[in-house]
């Protein structure tokens, strides 16, 4: 080689070191032992003066062990020496300033044919800043998102306690006389309403061992077929805890669609209103009061009047 020659390779170096000091991702050419053989500007740009020199970058185990700057690209060096092509996310630190976040791409590559490790260096920093910022919005977003749910389920929780105390206090069933029930209805019965009305009613019969239940139906909005079938399911479960129940206040609107609906009615007592309901059931105790004390006989008290 001609000495023209060769200042036209070193002119040519030199003008492509050059371009590479204008990359501005940071550029590092190592060695197979893994010694810093080149480093363009943008490294100490990146990593600061004191960690960008030959041996604080160098891939040898001291420095791995005194915390190397790229310690990600520690790890796979091995890899990278076999020929894998390695993608790594890496926090630099940086003396007086925040960590930064690189994106490191290592591989294997020839030159003049010498074997080198080529690694370039691109700070992804603002993306992550973004990134870690989104994600922190998202969890503020979902901490939100969990308190409301659990305020609306305290919400509901107490809605649900409310409606259960207007179901207890729109179903109540009042002890008028010694073994005689009267029970008001008022509004639309649906089955869950159904459902408490029977819970209370049975409870109350074998509480005051009542015998007698007066159905006060004046208030009822709505009768149908399935209306109908919720009383005459009380009516049922009553007789079998030992009570007969009678049906007041019918109106003639209800009166017509218990007629149409097909229903066996006839095992009910019925009444205009609740007055007259009430004086035929206390007739009926009063009636019976000498026969239960002739039933339990001169040594037991007679039951309080």
């Amino acid at each position: 080689m001609t000495t023209r020659d060769m200042s036209r390779g070193s002119a040519a170096l030199a003008a492509l070191l050059g371009v590479i000091d204008e990359i501005r991702d940071g550029v590092l050419v190592y060695d197979p032992a893994g010694e810093l053989a080149f480093a363009n500007a943008r490294v100490e740009e990146l990593l600061g003066e004191a960690p960008a020199g030959p041996e604080a970058l160098a891939m040898g185990k001291g420095a791995l062990a005194s915390g190397h700057p790229l310690e990600p690209l520690g790890r796979a060096w091995p890899d990278v020496l076999g020929g894998a092509r390695k993608r790594l996310a890496c926090r630099a630190p940086r003396a007086g300033g925040r960590p930064l976040d690189l994106e490191v791409f290592a591989r294997r590559v020839s030159a003049a044919g010498e074997a080198l490790i080529l690694v370039e260096l691109r700070d992804v920093t603002p993306q992550k800043q973004a990134e870690r910022a989104l994600l922190e919005s998202k969890r503020q977003a979902e901490r939100a998102v969990l308190g409301r749910t659990e305020e609306l389920q305290r919400k509901i929780r107490l809605v649900e306690e409310q409606e259960r105390a207007l179901l207890e206090l729109s179903t109540p069933v009042i002890q008028v006389w010694e073994g005689v029930l009267v029970l008001p209805l008022v509004g639309g019965i649906d089955r869950r309403r159904s459902s408490q009305i029977l819970d209370s009613l049975l409870g109350s019969i074998v509480e005051t061992a009542s015998d007698r239940v007066i159905l006060d139906v004046t208030g009822v909005s709505m009768v149908d077929e399935s209306v109908s079938g919720y009383l005459l399911k009380t009516v049922r479960a009553a007789r079998l805890l030992g009570a007969s129940c009678s049906l007041v206040g019918i109106p003639p609107a209800m009166a017509r669609s218990l007629t149409t609906l097909g229903l066996d009615w006839s095992a009910v007592e019925t009444f205009r209103n609740l007055r007259a309901g009430l004086e035929a059931a206390i007739r009926v105790q009063q009636r019976a009061r000498p026969r239960l004390a002739a039933q339990r006989g001169p040594g037991l008290a007679s039951p309080a009047g």
